[in-house]
């Protein structure tokens, strides 16, 4: 017996309480053939489109003839279309083609249609159900007798609702939980669908159905485990207002102050008092650097400009060189080739070392452009800090880019000076 079966009005009947199970010899419809059960449903919707309006100078046919002509133009349609390749077990997205009592008919870009059954939709989708409407499913078979794929909206969603963890762990985002049980250490809770665990605090008298706020404080994606925490939660809040507050007397262009909190490989966070904003490491200066802390350290004060803030997320995006013109606008006015400026050197590569000129520009110092003699190490030669005197051979202005040279450059650096009569 099939799984899904066709009544007198063609809706779909499916067994809800357990999957469509394939036999053991497979048919799926091939590329070129269509199955029974599409032609029941293309018809199903060729019959339930409203009948066409005669006028005096048109003669609609409306016989047997333009139904198969309809269905040609469908058929023809659904072949000419792109496929793409799946597996089972992809995350598709997928789009409402008929809505049923027993489940969804779905277009997800494959050779055959996609049946989601009720039991594999989430309830707070149902209600949104609708001819069009887009949501992501899982492929759960890829071909069925019946010539249609078998799909999971409720399985796509909890493998997505991972990724959001971890977005909600590190914005420290407040969620609430539901408490499914009770047990000595502390709650097993649900959150969209997934499973978590939340930990009992002094204090925490919460019963099975409560719908609690928490924190995700740890996410294991691999051993499908997260955990939440409800501790400080009013302390958090209170913040998150303290925060909106503050934002609300911050427009973009504001100057700010404040103390470096902290440094990563993208950028530096700054504590502006209510709020921390981030500097990114191309907002820092307007010379390249590596890393932040090649200008920057913890506890250090600083000027920022307010580049833009985002008040739902509680956060500001911050610059500091903005506060300051862009030296390449005006570089002609203090350089210029043949000039000989003092320096500092700041960065070491293999080839050659970077000199900062001023306070914002850097030029590069080639290994050749450093002695008449051959360097085999310019460690030997150069260390990052040396006070140097440098010509400029080579400015261009286009690419930002400036060419130094210590070669015949009188120095006054005695240590460096020594290091080059070394060689």
């Amino acid at each position: 017996m099939s799984d899904i079966q066709l009544d007198d009005d063609n809706s779909i009947d499916v067994l809800s309480s357990q999957m469509v199970q394939t036999p053991q010899e497979t048919t799926g419809t091939k590329i070129g053939e269509i199955s029974d059960f599409e032609k029941n449903l293309i018809e199903d919707q060729v019959l339930d489109e409203p009948e066409v309006q005669r006028h005096d100078d048109l003669d609609v046919e409306t016989n047997e003839e333009s139904k198969e002509d309809s269905l040609a133009h469908m058929f023809e349609d659904h072949l000419t279309q792109e496929f793409n390749e799946y597996v089972e077990g992809d995350i598709v997205k997928a789009r409402v083609r008929m809505v049923k009592k027993s489940g969804v008919l779905v277009d997800f870009s494959y050779k055959s249609d996609g049946f989601i059954p009720s039991n594999e939709l989430s309830d707070v989708l149902v209600g949104d159900l609708s001819e069009g409407v887009e949501f992501h499913a899982m492929i759960q078979k890829l071909e069925t007798k019946e010539g249609y794929s078998l799909l999971s909206e409720v399985n796509a969603r909890a493998e997505l609702v991972w990724d959001e963890f971890f977005d909600l762990m590190n914005r420290k985002e407040v969620v609430e939980v539901q408490i499914k049980k009770l047990n000595q250490k502390g709650y097993l809770v649900q959150y969209d669908g997934a499973s978590g665990f939340l930990h009992a605090e002094d204090g925490d008298a919460f019963s099975e159905g409560d719908v609690v706020k928490a924190l995700i404080i740890n996410v294991d994606k691999r051993r499908r485990k997260v955990l939440f925490s409800s501790r400080n939660i009013e302390n958090v809040l209170l913040k998150r207002e303290e925060v909106a507050k503050f934002l609300d007397t911050v427009d973009v262009g504001d100057r700010l102050t404040g103390t470096v909190s902290g440094i990563k490989r993208f950028g530096a966070f700054v504590n502006c008092g209510d709020v921390e904003g981030l500097v990114h490491i191309s907002e820092i200066s307007w010379r390249r650097i590596s890393h932040p802390s090649d200008v920057l350290e913890v506890g250090q004060k600083v000027d920022v400009e307010v580049l833009s803030l985002d008040k739902d997320q509680g956060k500001l995006s911050l610059s500091m060189k903005q506060l300051s013109e862009d030296p390449w606008k005006t570089i002609d006015d203090h350089y210029e080739v043949g000039q000989v400026v003092p320096g500092q050197v700041v960065r070491l590569i293999d080839f050659g070392a970077f000199v900062l000129i001023g306070n914002e520009l850097e030029g590069l110092v080639h290994i050749s452009e450093i002695s008449t003699k051959r360097i085999t190490e310019l460690k030997d030669v150069l260390s990052i800090g040396d006070s140097v005197n440098v010509k400029i051979i080579k400015l261009t202005k286009h690419d930002q880019k400036i060419g130094l040279s210590l070669k015949y450059v009188p120095q006054e650096n005695q240590d460096l000076i020594q290091r080059i009569e070394s060689i």
